[in-house]
């Protein structure tokens, strides 16, 4: 079977990642305090946020591929040099 990078990391993206209990206890504070956020905002300012919430994820997952794709590149380098090849 042959894989390529994005078959790669749609195998590890179907990964269940369990979080730890401090990273529970932040995501809960996070959602208090936007759910305490969206409360004060007029209509167009939460069209602003979500827009801007958007933005932000596209952005994180941009960067996790860019991470995972250099963790590759890096491992793959080393394995190289290790084995002489």
């Amino acid at each position: 079977m042959q894989y390529n990078l994005k078959s790669l990391w749609e195998m590890l993206e179907s990964f269940n990642i369990t979080s730890s209990e401090d990273e529970k206890t932040i995501f809960c504070i996070t959602e208090n305090q936007k759910d305490n956020l969206l409360k004060t905002l007029n209509d167009e300012q939460k069209r602003l946020f979500f827009s801007y919430e958007d933005y932000m994820s596209n952005l994180i997952e941009i960067e996790r591929k860019e991470a995972f794709i250099k963790g590759v590149k890096f491992a793959t380098q080393f394995f190289l040099e290790a084995t002489g090849k």
